[in-house]
């Protein structure tokens, strides 16, 4: 199903390209989201849809607006839900 590997930063922009994504179903798809709890904002829960290109799902963290990007692709988890913390250092 979807490749996990997940960026932090400001613009969420990669070096190399996704995983191909050709077989997903359509971005406009409205089932298609991931569910993630944010640690880092007293357990903040958001939903993240697919991009214009359908080759990532991409959001921000409530708390401290950092995007995080989930790359879609072959090879990853079906899992839909994760529990992410922006202040791992912190």
């Amino acid at each position: 199903m979807g490749l996990v590997d997940f960026t932090v930063g400001d613009d969420g922009a990669e070096s190399n390209s996704p995983a191909s994504a050709s077989s997903a179903a359509s971005a406009s798809d409205p089932k298609r989201f991931l569910g993630i709890k944010f640690e880092c904002a007293n357990g903040a829960y958001t939903r993240f849809y697919p991009n214009a290109t359908n080759d990532a799902y991409i959001g921000r963290c409530p708390k401290c607006l950092k995007q995080v990007r989930f790359r879609i692709g072959f090879g990853g988890t079906s899992a839909r839900f994760f529990t992410y913390n922006c202040n791992r250092n912190g």
